[in-house]
């Protein structure tokens, strides 16, 4: 995954300083220099994760799993069954799979509420899987087996409820880091084959467009023009949004100060106490780091607000902060980041710590990762992100003491 989020960007903007039409920044690629600095990026990045990732002032203690593994299946499958029901019929997830509401505007439609479907994609399910994962791979009996694999089951649909391509695959991935951590090159190709091909399914299936990389307006998606705009998908736009940040910077561009961006750490709800809100939305996006950057590649401020976002990578977090001198400052911090959480997943293993296994792979895929691939640094302290660990700590830590038997079920104290 490490390779991907920083080799796909690079051919993505090999492919726009080729030519190549970038569909979020709406034009075409010409050389410009940005392949050199991201190549800059990603050897200080590789230079300080191989530098640090067996120094580290983490300490994994050993900790003994539970040892009632078909209890804490059981439960989990409850679990989800529940979250599964909350995202269908009461925030309206089935209405996506039906076709009845885009993806944006379901995502953007949540009210009050809102917070709950967040809890349930990005910490809840994918936690009780990558614990559920942890357990089965020290217990494989044929009961554990099937509680396991209906538990796969339940997160995907969970994460289809959402609408996007990539949720359930990112609800999957710190199960995935689990179970193929010591795998062999052949096992990650064909999981990563069929992550591609799922991305076809799910092309198909939500996006509803015809290939069409000169036109937002996409119709009529079949298995050709998917497979067309999966491939593009992961290659040029993964490149056009950085080859533009670079353009801007190398042609003047007076870039919007990045340090602001820093404070939505906070929440949105704190910084609307001093008047900071969507009623004011030229100020409200100099405070988020997304919506900058979303406006620099589109012209408009509105797209994120309504579900649109592009991808920026944290070379673009360093470009805002101060060219090629910001790009290098901030591949160090990634590559720290990354290898404390590589040592960390690495020694939970090895000392059977399935919690902070568990906890570590979803904050690597679901926040580390994110960042990495999009930008925005504050995604990994943002209050939304400390809480959301904290409630799953306090959730599997009591599904853990719930015993599920013939004779009832009942907590152990």
């Amino acid at each position: 995954m490490i390779l991907f989020v920083l080799i796909s960007p690079l051919i993505g903007i090999l492919m726009m300083e080729a030519g190549f039409y970038g569909l979020d920044v709406g034009m075409s690629g010409y050389p410009n220099g940005a392949s050199q600095s991201y190549l800059i990026y990603i050897s200080t990045f590789l230079f300080i994760f191989f530098l640090f990732k067996n120094k580290t002032f983490i300490v994994v203690k050993s900790r003994k799993s539970s040892q009632h593994v078909i209890s804490f299946l059981l439960s989990s499958l409850i679990l989800n069954f529940i979250f599964l029901f909350l995202m269908l019929f009461v925030f309206g997830g089935i209405n996506v799979l039906m076709g009845n509401v885009q993806k944006g505007e379901f995502r953007t439609s949540f009210g009050f509420f809102g917070f709950v479907p967040y809890l349930i994609i990005r910490y809840f399910s994918p936690i009780l899987f990558a614990y559920a994962t942890f357990l089965y791979l020290k217990n494989k009996r044929r009961d554990v087996n099937f509680f396991y694999f209906f538990n796969l089951i339940l997160t995907v649909a969970i994460g289809l409820t959402f609408g996007f391509k990539s949720t359930s695959v990112t609800m999957l991935l710190p199960s995935f880091i689990i179970l193929f951590w010591d795998a062999n090159i052949w096992s990650i190709f064909k999981l990563s084959t069929g992550i591609f091909i799922f991305f076809i399914f799910t092309s198909i299936l939500f996006d509803n467009t015809s290939f069409d990389a000169k036109s937002i307006d996409l119709q009529d998606v079949n298995s050709e023009n998917a497979l067309s705009f999966v491939i593009y998908r992961l290659t040029v736009m993964q490149g056009n949004t950085p080859w533009l940040v670079w353009e801007k910077y190398v042609t003047g561009f007076d870039f919007p100060s990045y340090w602001p961006t820093l404070l939505a750490a906070v929440g949105d709800k704190t910084l609307s106490i001093v008047g900071i809100n969507l009623d004011d939305l030229n100020t409200f996006s100099k405070f988020h780091f997304d919506i900058l950057l979303t406006s620099l590649a589109s012209d408009s401020y509105e797209s994120r607000i309504t579900g649109h976002n592009v991808t920026g990578t944290a070379f673009s977090d360093g470009v805002f902060i101060g060219g090629i001198y910001g790009v290098i400052f901030i591949a160090s911090i990634a590559g720290f980041v990354v290898s404390q959480c590589y040592y960390a997943i690495k020694k939970g293993i090895k000392k059977n710590n399935a919690l902070l296994t568990s906890i570590i792979s979803v904050y690597f895929m679901s926040f580390v990762y994110q960042w990495l691939n999009g930008g925005g640094i504050t995604i990994l302290f943002h209050i939304s992100t400390i809480t959301g660990l904290a409630f799953s700590v306090g959730m599997i830590n009591m599904i853990s003491k719930i015993r599920i038997s013939k004779d009832g079920v009942f907590f152990k104290q």
